[in-house]
């Protein structure tokens, strides 16, 4: 996995932690990492913004309709 990767990855796992920008380019490994890429934090925070709140969205409900159309039943919202 690349550093850019990596970045994303860890942007993501910010925000499913409810922490902030702010707290993602302060974490030192991040801060390491941001050196070695060509992006800006701003861009990869961007980047990890549409996978967390629509990329990951369609491919769940993509999942969910291929289930519902292999097992003839719908999905139940938790």
């Amino acid at each position: 996995m690349s550093n850019t990767e990596h970045l994303i990855e860890n942007a993501i796992v910010c925000m499913e932690e409810n922490k902030s920008y702010d707290d993602f380019i302060s974490a030192d490994v991040n801060k390491r990492m941001l050196e070695l890429v060509k992006s800006p934090p701003e861009e990869i925070w961007e980047m990890a913004i549409y996978v967390y709140y629509t990329y990951r969205d369609s491919v769940k409900w993509q999942t969910e309709d291929e289930l519902e159309k292999a097992y003839g039943y719908k999905i139940k919202d938790k």
